[in-house]
């Protein structure tokens, strides 16, 4: 009887020894697009990181909330709007930015060859008013001096991608990899589409090769110090791997099933502008596009700057 207590007993324990090593794996929550990408090799390590993808930026702020994912990465100003709201009620904010990891990543399309002053009286069909897209949009159209006719906002990137592929005269701000997506597609009718780069014009104007920290990586306070660490050194890991062999990073997308075509993915990774920046790098990288979106619309995350507290590892 004894022997089989001892059994019975070591079963349990290798049991529950399993059931910890599956608590144990680090989850992350990301909306598909370039987002993703930023994380794929972390997608690959299935014993460690469990990902959960999502369509879009809406139900995020939900899941800053629940503070049930160890990870969220997602557009920068929702985690700063959210922290700066928790600060103002007293309420402790349960994650810190990691580090910033797309660097703008929409275009402008048309069927027709435009620079950016072609768009003065023209209509723009756009898409996230408050958020990123829409307001580099604006801060764009601004500093060259643009007056479109219109901006006509559309519930999403991949809402403005069918706007544009439906409608031959339309003028649309696309994401990536949406937008190598559409050009794939009228490429195969011979129609040529013909992109204005959000980013280079955003350089342009600021003198800088820095860009604009689109999206960036929030890590739960909670975690240890040395789980931090790694997860930030599998993520820099993760974007260089991308960036330094986009066939093999196209490869990988298709064998953890996104549905991009890997002729498309090979097409768009570039344009995703993916890039690890972590620190007081990321600290004074967000404060400059923190300071445009104030300019533009202080409702959108307030009025003041995040304090130290809102980064993981930024020295004094």
């Amino acid at each position: 009887m004894k022997k089989y207590i001892i059994v019975f007993v070591f079963i349990a324990a290798l049991i529950g020894l399993s059931s910890c090593k599956k608590a144990e794996k680090i989850s992350i929550l990301v909306p598909s697009g370039s987002p993703a990408f930023a994380q794929l090799y972390l997608e690959e390590k299935k014993e460690t990181y469990d990902v959960m993808k999502i369509s879009g930026p809406d139900n995020i702020p939900a899941y800053f909330n629940e503070a049930e994912k160890d990870i969220i990465i997602a557009p920068t100003n929702i985690g700063i709007k959210l922290y700066m709201n928790a600060k103002e009620e007293n309420k402790e904010f349960q994650y810190e930015l990691g580090a910033n990891v797309v660097f703008g990543n929409q275009y402008i399309l048309s069927r027709e060859e435009i620079t950016i002053n072609d768009l003065n009286g023209k209509v723009i069909n756009a898409y996230g008013k408050n958020a990123t897209p829409g307001i580099t949009l604006r801060h764009i159209l601004n500093a060259y001096n643009v007056t479109p006719s219109e901006i006509n906002y559309l519930p999403g990137g991949i809402d403005s991608q069918h706007k544009f592929l439906e409608d031959e005269n339309a003028i649309c701000l696309v994401p990536e990899p949406a937008a190598s997506a559409a050009i794939a597609r009228l490429e195969k009718s011979n129609i040529t589409v013909y992109r204005i780069n959000i980013l280079d014009l955003y350089n342009e104007h600021h003198n800088t090769e820095e860009g604009f920290p689109q999206a960036s990586v929030f890590i739960k306070k909670s975690l240890s110090k040395k789980v931090k660490n790694k997860i930030l050194k599998d993520l820099k890991n993760s974007i260089n791997k991308v960036n330094d062999n986009v066939s093999d990073a196209a490869d990988l997308a298709i064998s953890l099933e996104y549905k991009t075509p890997k002729p498309v993915l090979i097409k768009a990774i570039p344009y995703m502008n993916l890039r690890y920046l972590d620190g007081n790098d990321a600290k004074n990288a967000l404060e400059k596009y923190f300071q445009i979106i104030i300019n533009d619309n202080p409702k959108v995350i307030g009025t003041e700057l995040p304090d130290k507290n809102f980064y993981y590892g930024i020295k004094d």
